[in-house]
């Protein structure tokens, strides 16, 4: 049998190797349909990374998920989630890597927190709490890694910089809502306007702010010191145009967060197990999966006693491998079994290569080279391969052959060359 054969038939392209059998309607359907990377897929077969990428490359399929994690069934963004992500970019929100996006907020502001992830279901990755120093308490969340974040990370961190820097063009199509959100995480009410902290940024950025806010909103505001010695800065929004930034983000201002309007106290939060655990599976509800609780233990306890949502990507994949087990689909791995040691003792006293007997076996030449390592076998001893064997043996059937003539033509070394004529019993 060939090392690979390709069976067209019925509009599908068959692979049958020494690996297995994989159809190329089945595989795409599984990339695409499951949104599954190659490594999964792997996984799935009992194949390395690098084997069902061969597949892929006999089967001529080119399709590849350019995400780290692919439960993101879908990545279409609605203008209000783009509205969402930028203006918590214009705030608190922060992005580590150009495809991966973080916001946190105390633990005063959880309920604020878990509304943004809510809106951010399809992307969110894992949410949970931290101690910081002093006791206090923080909630965050992350996203997915995805190719669609590059164009915010590329709006807010150019020029190589690792904190954020505003141009122009920053937040040309920052809306109400969006200014809403910006508001919601840096927003402070003031007795005669609201001041949006802005941390520390330059003069040069605090002016790209101000105009923006008087050319795209009408708001008439101020860059102002907040913390000389920190560098910290505000945007104060004047007292003439308090109730213009009222009217464009009342509508999306959520409850728990318009103490930040009326200048009334923020509502302290206790950490409450039960509480907590709940508005998490209120999340997973909205997001119809399971989302990642990261931090404390008792809360973990609680979410996975009461879940009942299952992860739909895993539950893909156990039914891919039910139809394996059950032959309803054509791609499948054949069994391999491992050769005894009994048997890989004798075949690398004949003289077996590493590669020689995994190609037989069907296993990669690492796996067959931890074997022999475990066994206690050097690599000297199986050197010689059954083809290099045969090549030797026809050299010396010639008369008048020389040691000097076979090394040069087997491309072998004296020493090799000697133990295996002692061990042939040949002699010139």
């Amino acid at each position: 049998m060939p090392s690979f054969e390709l069976i067209h038939s019925n509009g599908d392209i068959v692979l049958k190797n020494k690996y297995g059998a994989y159809s190329k309607n089945e595989l795409m359907k599984q990339l695409t349909e499951g949104h599954l990377t190659v490594e999964e897929l792997g996984d799935i077969y009992s194949l390395k990374s690098y084997q069902i990428q061969h597949v892929f490359n006999s089967l001529g399929i080119t399709h590849s998920n350019l995400l780290g994690d692919t439960r993101i069934f879908d990545s279409n963004i609605s203008s209000s989630t783009r509205q969402i992500l930028i203006g918590m970019l214009m705030g608190d929100a922060s992005m580590k890597t150009p495809r991966s996006y973080t916001v946190g907020h105390s633990i005063h502001q959880m309920d604020y927190l878990y509304h943004i992830a809510e809106k951010l279901h399809p992307f969110v990755a894992s949410l949970g709490d931290k101690i910081h120093k002093k006791g206090k308490i923080s909630f965050s969340f992350w996203t997915y890694s995805h190719e669609l974040f590059v164009s915010y990370f590329d709006r807010f961190y150019s020029r190589g910089r690792k904190k954020k820097f505003f141009k122009p063009d920053t937040a040309s199509d920052l809306g109400p809502e969006g200014l809403a959100y910006w508001f919601m995480d840096d927003g402070k009410f003031h007795e005669y306007g609201f001041y949006l902290c802005v941390g520390n940024i330059s003069q040069e950025e605090g002016n790209v702010l101000v105009a923006m806010l008087k050319e795209k909103f009408g708001i008439e505001s101020t860059f102002q010191n907040h913390d000389i010695q920190k560098g910290y800065h505000n945007i104060y929004i004047k007292a003439e145009s308090r109730g213009k930034l009222l009217e464009l983000i009342d509508p999306y201002i959520i409850p728990s967060m318009r103490y930040k309007c009326d200048g009334r106290p923020l509502n302290e939060v206790g950490f409450d197990v039960e509480k907590i655990a709940d508005r998490h599976l209120k999340l997973c509800e909205a997001a119809n999966r399971p989302i990642r609780y990261f931090g404390n233990p008792d809360v973990q306890a609680a979410i996975n006693s009461k879940l009942t949502r299952k992860d739909p990507k895993s539950i893909y994949v156990e039914r891919i491998k039910e139809d394996i087990v059950n032959s309803r689909q054509i791609s499948k791995t054949f069994f391999r079994k491992s050769p005894s040691d009994e048997e890989l003792k004798k075949l690398f006293e004949r003289g077996m290569t590493d590669k020689f007997i995994g190609d037989t076996y069907g296993f990669g030449r690492n796996k067959i080279a931890g074997l022999r390592k475990s066994m206690g076998i050097t690599r000297q001893r199986c050197r010689i391969s059954v083809e290099k064997n045969r090549q030797l043996m026809n050299l010396f059937s010639v008369p008048g052959t020389t040691m000097e003539s076979v090394m040069k033509e087997a491309h072998i070394s004296y020493y090799f060359l000697k133990t295996w004529m002692e061990k042939n019993n040949i002699l010139l």
